[in-house]
C-alpha cells in the first residue's frame, strides 16, 4: 500500500490538502482517516511527509472550528507507538510535549504522557527521544511559572 502511494506521489497531495485550510473540511477529514489507516495497516514506515503533516497540525495548536487538531494528537500518539523511529525523525516528542499543556481532556493528557513514557522506558529510543517531562511539573514547582503557547519560545 505504501509503494503504491509513494511511487504516484500520492502523499504529496494528502499532504498538500492537509495543509490548505480553506473551505476543504471533508478532504481534510479524509486526508486524516486515510493517514491513520495508513499508520495501522503498514508495518514499514508511512511516508515522511505524511507524518509531518500531522506533526505540523499538533504544533499548530487547537484553533476555534479546526476540529482536526484532537485526531491529530491522537494520530501522534499511535505513531509514536507503532512507528516510533518516524516519530522521532519529525520532532513528534516535542509536539507532544507541548500539547500536553494545551489539552483540555484528561484522557487525551493520559494518552499523551503514556506515549512519552513508553519513548522513554524503551532503551532503544530513549536516547534519540529525549523527553523532558519536567514541563508536566513546571506549573507546580516554578514559582514565575508563565504558561506561553508559542512552541519557539518555550524551547
Amino acid at each position: 500500500h505504501v509503494n503504491i502511494i509513494q511511487e504516484i506521489n500520492l502523499h504529496y497531495l494528502i499532504a498538500r490538502s492537509l495543509d490548505i485550510d480553506l473551505d476543504n473540511k471533508i478532504e481534510r477529514i479524509q486526508a486524516i482517516k486515510l493517514i491513520r489507516r495508513l499508520s495501522q495497516v503498514s508495518l514499514t514506515d508511512i511516508p515522511i511527509s505524511l507524518a509531518r503533516a500531522v506533526v505540523a497540525l499538533v504544533e499548530g495548536g487547537p484553533s476555534e472550528g479546526d476540529r482536526l487538531y484532537r485526531a491529530s494528537l491522537c494520530i501522534c500518539c499511535e505513531l509514536s507507538i507503532l512507528h516510533s523511529e518516524l516519530f522521532l525523525k519529525v520532532n513528534g516528542v516535542s509536539a507532544l510535549t507541548h500539547a500536553l499543556l494545551d489539552c483540555s481532556s484528561s484522557r487525551m493528557i493520559e494518552s499523551i504522557l503514556g506515549c512519552l513514557t513508553a519513548l522513554h522506558n524503551d532503551p532503544e529510543t530513549r536516547l534519540q527521544a529525549q523527553v523532558q517531562l519536567g514541563i508536566i511539573v513546571a506549573p507546580f514547582t516554578e514559582f514565575r511559572y508563565v504558561h506561553s503557547c508559542d512552541l519557539k519560545s518555550s524551547e
